[in-house]
């Protein structure tokens, strides 16, 4: 197969796409070149895939050329104009479409004194923008581009300055400016503690430094503002993010209320964003066997699925987005839920994801360990790649679980051993990372040594696993040391 860029664009189109750029390549608006057009008539027949043998330079280049002396750089510059062309056309895909365009027509027929033109598109892109467009994406944006044409245009024709006008325009433009910076704050927050090195200037960081966000946002709610209720939710969300009054629980019943309000109005784009941004507030804080916050973060999961969010433009999803849905539905205890999404829904994972065959191969051993079928779990880690980190941690501690399960105490002291090795030598890049792994460790050589006869009184270091937040399958590990409480006399 030919790897260069025409193929690569023209192989991403879809059949309507495709329709349309071989009358683009016909165009001779766009294209002068008949050698072009000729070289694309005679690859059209390859698509989608482009694989077939007869795809070649040389075999192409007698199509094109019959009786001449093969000449590859000719062929190769007939590909290469070829992809500039394909290039050129994703700009074109679906322009009209979008708001620059309508934004485009609002400044030209402006800029030429079109004043009839202007005012009637005015209206119509405003109203578009409206109805079609999120506050929560690029509605409040969109219109400042939109109300400041019209600012100019009474400005040329000496219309006094609209006062209400020239506030909306800054009120529109601050609320997406202060929407975007309280999601990116969210994003920063607690980023100290698991990224190594110092921290560098953040200019976000900064301007929230030095601003009295939480003034402004009352201000606005008590003087009614037309723009509060597009700031409401994410405010409320990266106040939840910060946690500055150490009163995260409650902060977040309140902004999840606010969510369920307001998420199904939004439209697709925002609802992806929002999801995402609830996923990650409560990855920032929930605690290893905080069963609500599992149950909430799974439903939230659950219902980006049921609408389409997780998917792409091609029905795909990423990889990581795939492997962490089926641990939190089995966080959540939707173990059923779980092996279904696992088994119908790998197919869904672009097959070029990194380790998408370990983490398929992963969850697998991971629900034969869940049945209780520990030798047969153990048999398919080995499947698993040993030189790939994704689901190396991972699938050293699901073969521990499953050996102490099975009583295999030689066995597991061993490999206790080798995944204790393990964690020294990996410099992590996520400090976290490795503390979540050595402390797994940590309580499960205390199971170990209980198991062996080693160890008998518990009691103390059950306690200190009851308050480590930072570790692995902690769930499991209070199970077991339950299990041994019960068994002690008293």
């Amino acid at each position: 197969m030919i790897q260069v860029k025409a193929i690569r664009i023209l192989s991403s189109l879809t059949k309507e796409e495709f329709a349309e750029f071989d009358k683009f390549v016909q165009s001779p608006y766009f294209n002068r070149s008949k050698d072009v057009l000729n070289l694309f008539f005679e690859i059209k027949k390859y698509y989608p895939e482009f694989s077939h043998p007869k795809l070649d330079y040389e075999k192409i280049y007698k199509k094109l050329y019959p009786g001449k002396l093969y000449a590859e750089g000719t062929i190769r510059n007939l590909f290469s104009d070829l992809g500039s062309l394909a290039e050129k056309f994703l700009g074109y895909v679906n322009y009209e479409n979008t708001f620059e365009f309508g934004h485009k027509i609002l400044e030209e027929t402006n800029a030429r004194y079109l004043e009839k033109e202007f005012l009637k598109n005015y209206n119509k892109y405003y109203e578009r923008n409206e109805i079609k467009e999120d506050a929560l994406y690029r509605k409040n944006l969109n219109k400042c581009f939109i109300e400041s044409e019209m600012l100019l245009y009474e400005q040329r024709i000496n219309i006094n300055l609209n006062e209400s006008l020239r506030k909306s325009v800054s009120e529109a433009l601050f609320s997406f400016f202060l929407n975007e910076f309280l999601l990116a704050q969210s994003c920063h927050v607690k980023v100290a503690d698991w990224y190594k090195g110092q921290k560098e200037f953040d200019i976000v960081e900064t301007f929230f430094e030095f601003s009295d966000i939480e003034s402004i946002v009352n201000r606005m709610k008590d003087s009614k503002s037309a723009y509060y209720d597009d700031i409401k939710l994410p405010y409320y969300l990266a106040k939840v993010a910060q946690n500055k009054d150490g009163n995260f629980y409650n902060n977040f019943e309140e902004a999840y209320k606010i969510f369920n309000e307001q998420i199904n109005s939004m439209g697709k784009q925002s609802q992806i964003r929002i999801y995402v941004w609830v996923i990650n507030i409560i990855n920032m804080y929930i605690k290893a066997d905080d069963k609500h916050l599992s149950t909430i973060k799974f439903q939230v999961e659950k219902e980006m699925i049921e609408k389409g969010l997780a998917l792409d433009s091609k029905g795909k999803m990423p990889g990581f987005m795939y492997s962490q849905i089926i641990h939190d539905a089995i966080a959540a205890n939707e173990i059923e839920w779980a092996k279904d999404f696992w088994e119908n829904q790998i197919d869904a994972v672009d097959d070029d994801a990194i380790a998408k065959n370990d983490i398929y191969t992963y969850y697998k051993a991971k629900f034969l360990s869940l049945d209780k079928k520990y030798i047969e779990s153990n048999e398919i880690l080995l499947k698993v790649s040993k030189d790939d980190d994704t689901f190396k941690a991972a699938s050293k501690i699901l073969k521990l679980i499953n050996f102490y399960e099975l009583g295999e105490l030689e066995s597991a002291f061993a490999h206790a051993e080798a995944f204790k090795q393990m964690i020294i030598r990996n410099d992590e890049a996520y400090t976290g990372r490795k503390e979540l792994s050595s402390n797994f460790l940590k309580y499960y050589l205390v199971l170990l040594k209980n198991k062996s006869g080693k160890e008998t009184d518990i009691s103390f270091v059950k306690k200190e696993l009851k308050e480590c937040d930072v570790i692995r399958n902690k769930v499991w590990l209070l199970e077991k040391f339950e299990e041994i409480s019960n068994i002690l006399p008293s």
